[in-house]
């Protein structure tokens, strides 16, 4: 096995053959970061967009083929702010689908959709992302996600159902082509799934990291460590596990003294975040 050390000085472009095809990356407390950031509010939607698009661009450097991205879920509509639903609606179409943004999807050679389900807003906006990078066919593919609610979603699923026989003719239903199934998550804050976060259909054998860097401040760094653990640390499944289950003895201390619980937080304020 690659140690770290090694593995952590390749270029991003080396990790194309242990990304995984598929990633779901739902970034959490945006308006956190950038209060740590010092970044007035009227500044707020141009820099998370900012935010957002060098990490998408690291994570397809890293060989990434279809990333969803996580712009809205049910949690959104919940909010109680005034107007907030209108205002998010209209940053949304603006700032993922205005002339600037558009320039970084061909620059980057992205084809680039939207799934949005209980936001009808949004719709002319998957016409205008389609319609604006359509010739990037070759490239890897970017799908923002805006589910309104778990019954948007499996409504969905259920309508998907009726026109196909297995999980491969679902997705292509839905999708309009075939994808592979998501075998990493990666989110913020609370280690919790829901399914306007990721699709169930899509749900392959998924590993799930959920780094406490809020918003799409996830570093390069950190990223490289995501993907050491996805591709070297976890895969331990062995045919025969004879002698595999006797090395158990080397660690009785990790098992048996206190072991961890993965999950546990404290509260900081009106805020989780894990126990340390």
């Amino acid at each position: 096995m690659i140690s770290w050390n090694e593995f952590s000085h390749n270029q991003l472009e080396e990790y194309a053959s242990i990304a995984p095809p598929t990633l779901v990356l739902a970034a959490g407390g945006t308006r956190r970061s950038a209060q740590l950031n010092n970044i007035p509010m009227a500044d707020y939607p141009s820099w998370s967009r900012k935010e957002m698009f060098r990490l998408l661009k690291m994570l397809f450097r890293s060989g990434v083929q279809h990333l969803f991205c996580v712009i809205f879920s049910e949690t959104n509509t919940h909010e109680t702010s005034t107007n907030y639903r209108e205002h998010m609606a209209t940053w949304a179409a603006d700032l993922l689908a205005n002339q600037e943004a558009i320039d970084v999807y061909n620059t980057e050679g992205w084809q680039v959709r939207i799934e949005a389900l209980g936001w009808p807003e949004l719709s002319n906006t998957d016409q205008i992302l389609q319609a604006s990078t359509s010739q990037n066919k070759k490239g890897p593919t970017l799908w923002y996600t805006a589910i309104a609610s778990p019954e948007a979603r499996w409504n969905q699923i259920i309508n998907a159902a009726s026109h196909a026989t297995n999980q491969s003719d679902m997705i292509r239903t839905i999708y309009g082509e075939d994808i592979p199934l998501a075998t990493m998550f990666v989110g913020t804050g609370k280690p919790q799934l829901i399914p306007s976060i990721i699709n169930p259909l899509l749900i392959g054998k998924l590993s799930c990291y959920w780094p406490q860097a809020l918003g799409y401040s996830l570093s390069e760094d950190q990223w490289k460590k995501v993907l050491y653990d996805f591709a070297y640390l976890r895969p331990t499944w062995v045919a025969n596990k004879t002698e595999r289950t006797q090395e158990v003895l080397k660690y009785r201390e990790y098992w048996q003294s206190s072991p961890p619980i993965i999950g546990i937080g404290q509260r900081l304020g009106p805020f989780w975040f894990p126990q340390t």
